[in-house]
């Protein structure tokens, strides 16, 4: 690509081109926040940091190859586990100034994955982007998605306290609230997103049975998003995750992460050794912030 690209045009021209991917390979996919929020009105004046595409779970490995094929590559990804099951793969591309970020499955949704992407794809519609028909979710799918992801972003207070209050805001039919509430039932966030449903008066089903790999995928959910420190939770989960042998390399790590872990954890930060500095002290002071914070609870 010889013209360098603004990232607002460079958004929408990838979720056309991705759709494309997607429909010449016979891969369904379904663009998740970003413009999609803007399409419902959930959102407004905020150019999407990346292209975000659930992809059916079942085809998953095979789109992330037609990407690496087409010259994306996998983004390294921090040492700090955000969970304990991945949930999505992050391409970047030297000539795109935005990410595409792959999901086959979102944090929340706690029912099976491919009984979640099967739930969702019935309730999609379209949306052009860049002169192109874009697979989007509905409203009140939309809705779960923002709502799911507000309650995780501890990055920025105010984008959060939006996006929910955006959700709070929707004046839904009565069939709009059946609608959700059994939306909610059949992909598991009936649980994860009680408050706000309650606020939204959607009516609340009788709680399922849920199986072990959903009841375990509850419990991480509210660990982290009920956590005093969310950083201080991820790097207590990277260590119970990890052998007693790799401790020292981790404790490295969090005190001084290398160039290529630096990246992962802060994309945004420019290469150049000021810069990788300056982000360092950053990240110590974030740390003891949240350590005294903590201390400061007890």
């Amino acid at each position: 690509m010889s013209v360098e690209l603004m990232r607002q045009d460079a958004i929408e021209l990838l979720h056309a081109w991705v759709q494309r991917v997607a429909d010449d390979a016979g891969v369904r996919v379904i663009f998740i926040k970003g413009l999609s929020l803007e399409h419902h009105g959930l959102r407004q004046g905020r150019i999407p940091a990346d292209v975000d595409a659930w992809v059916d779970p079942a085809e998953f490995t095979r789109f992330c190859a037609l990407l690496e094929a087409r010259g994306w590559r996998s983004r390294t990804h921090s040492i700090v586990s955000a969970r304990r099951r991945a949930h999505s793969a992050t391409y970047i591309h030297g000539e795109w100034p935005c990410d595409i970020d792959l999901h086959f499955r979102f944090p929340g949704f706690v029912e099976d994955d491919a009984k979640v992407f099967e739930e969702l794809w019935g309730r999609t519609e379209s949306m052009p982007a860049a002169h192109h028909s874009c697979i989007v979710p509905d409203l009140l799918s939309s809705m779960a998605i923002v709502a799911l992801h507000a309650l995780r972003n501890r990055a920025s207070a105010e984008s959060r306290r939006a996006d929910l209050d955006a959700v709070r805001a929707q004046m839904l039919t009565p069939e709009q609230k059946t609608a959700f509430a059994l939306l909610a039932q059949r992909t598991g966030c009936d649980q994860t997103l009680a408050a706000v449903l309650e606020e939204l008066e959607v009516p609340r089903s009788p709680a399922d049975v849920r199986g072990d790999l959903a009841r375990l995928e509850l419990d991480e959910w509210h660990r982290e998003t009920q956590a005093r420190s969310l950083l201080l939770h991820r790097w207590r989960l990277t260590f119970a995750m990890a052998p007693v042998s790799r401790w020292p390399r981790l404790a490295r790590a969090a005190l001084w992460p290398s160039r290529e872990q630096l990246a992962a954890m802060n994309p945004e930060t420019t290469d150049s050794m000021s810069a990788r500095a300056g982000a360092r002290i950053s990240r110590w002071g974030r740390g003891v912030r949240a350590l005294l914070g903590l201390l400061r609870r007890r």
